[in-house]
């Protein structure tokens, strides 16, 4: 089966355990595969760990030997929007993740007009983001930004108010480094960046809907945390906007 047939399978099947159970075991996938294509706990979790982001689902256990555990929650994130797929005539002229890496870490800034232009354009075609009260950038690392000499997701965001008119409000600031934790496992990573955020104002999230903005979404745990830290502060809804997914490692 080719890897982009394997792919839509696993996550039919994660949609469909999900609607039917409130906690599955991950191995249960494999009963959904052809013999021939039944992997091992690892080859599961790496391809439906994207589409596990996606639905908000919490996870727990080894990847060796005895599992994931996965339990769908009422969601913490309303819904995580990934921009990357939703433009294919861009796609096929440009290397997204080339273009991504210029613009975040090569402190290449031209393709800010272009990648903020279409968040914009991807914000005015979802109706649901319509009512967004304000977007909040996620903080980068501070080194990232003395490197390429601006924040990448603050002018990704100032690019979006120009021509949505939704308010940009930074409501985090970071108290420590966590680029490093790319490195971690999930269970490690969801340890180490709780308490590495800080949320400046409580009033100013109450009752909103709030839009999260980051350039690159690798494990969600970054804006999964984030989102729980806004809930807390009775904000009444979080979405998250992304220009494209990393690789997990």
């Amino acid at each position: 089966m080719a890897c982009s047939d394997l792919k839509k399978r696993i996550e039919f099947a994660l949609k469909d355990l999900v609607k039917k159970h409130e906690t599955f075991s991950l191995d249960e996938i494999n009963t959904y595969l052809d013999p021939q294509n039944r992997m091992d706990f690892k080859e599961i979790f790496e391809i439906a760990h994207p589409f596990l982001c996606e639905m908000n689902a919490s996870w727990h256990g080894s990847i060796n030997p005895i599992g994931i555990i996965v339990s769908v929650n009422e969601p913490v994130v309303g819904k995580i929007h990934v921009v990357q797929n939703y433009f294919p005539d861009f796609m096929q002229e440009h290397e997204w993740s080339t273009i991504i890496e210029l613009f975040k870490e090569k402190g290449d800034v031209k393709w800010v007009k272009i990648l903020g232009g279409l968040l914009a354009e991807y914000i005015k075609c979802n109706p649901e983001l319509k009512e967004v009260n304000f977007i909040s950038p996620v903080p980068c690392e501070k080194e990232a930004v003395q490197r390429v000499g601006y924040d990448s997701n603050m002018l990704l965001a100032n690019e979006i108010i120009k021509e949505t008119g939704i308010p940009v409000i930074k409501v985090f600031s970071k108290t420590r480094k966590t680029n490093f934790c790319k490195i971690m496992s999930l269970n490690g990573k969801k340890e180490f960046i709780k308490g590495a955020f800080s949320l400046s104002n409580d009033v100013l999230v109450r009752e909103k809907h709030i839009l999260l903005l980051d350039d690159i979404m690798n494990s969600g745990t970054t804006v999964k945390q984030l989102a729980e830290m806004l809930k807390r502060s009775e904000a009444k809804k979080v979405d998250v906007l992304v220009l494209g997914k990393g690789v997990m490692a």
